[in-house]
């Protein structure tokens, strides 16, 4: 009888802990799910962009930046699995080859308080 209010502790306790467990996985999921929207947008958005008159080695990806982030922003407001405000501000930082070519592009989103970072390395496959 004398082990009952410790049992007791111990159960309130471990229900606590699992509730912040849970609490801590549903937020990470939800700011994986954000990344990964943003990500395949800069790809869908890189690859609709892409200028094929001036590919000159196989993989490499050329595109007009201006068309690239305006895409972009449109494509990212459209999308329903990605909830950012129309006032959020987005910083584009491209990784170039020494010929110009796109290497991998990195997109910053400033949402309010949050910020989203998405960097996706371009690989475009030959036909």
């Amino acid at each position: 009888m004398k082990e009952h209010p410790f049992i007791l502790m111990i159960i309130v306790f471990g229900l606590f802990l699992v509730s912040i467990g849970g609490y801590y996985y549903r937020e990470n999921f939800a700011t994986d799910s954000v990344v990964q929207g943003i990500t395949e947008t800069v790809r869908a958005s890189a690859v609709s962009n892409m200028d094929n008159s001036s590919r000159i080695q196989s993989g490499e990806l050329f595109l007009s930046k201006d068309d690239f982030e305006r895409d972009f922003k449109k494509r990212i407001e459209s999308n329903k699995l990605v909830k950012i405000s129309s006032d959020a501000k987005y910083e584009f930082k491209y990784r170039d080859n020494k010929n110009g070519s796109i290497k991998a592009i990195r997109t910053i989103i400033q949402d309010g308080e949050n910020t989203y970072q998405a960097t996706y390395k371009v690989s475009i496959a030959t036909p």
